[in-house]
């Protein structure tokens, strides 16, 4: 259903030798951005908009 969708963030950065691909909704990130871990940098955001189960936050 059409309802069951909204728009959040695909937040991409590397962790280790890991690529790391995170769905949060857009109040996470807002809060994820200034407390996460200050090793973690050259982050990308790109907007996305998919069911709303698959969104952390």
């Amino acid at each position: 259903m059409a309802s069951d969708k909204i728009t959040g963030y695909r937040v991409m950065f590397r962790m280790g030798r890991f690529d790391m691909n995170v769905y949060m909704k857009q109040e996470y990130y807002e809060n994820w951005k200034d407390v996460r871990d200050k090793k973690i940098k050259d982050v990308s955001i790109e907007e996305v908009t998919m069911h709303a189960n698959q969104f952390i936050g």
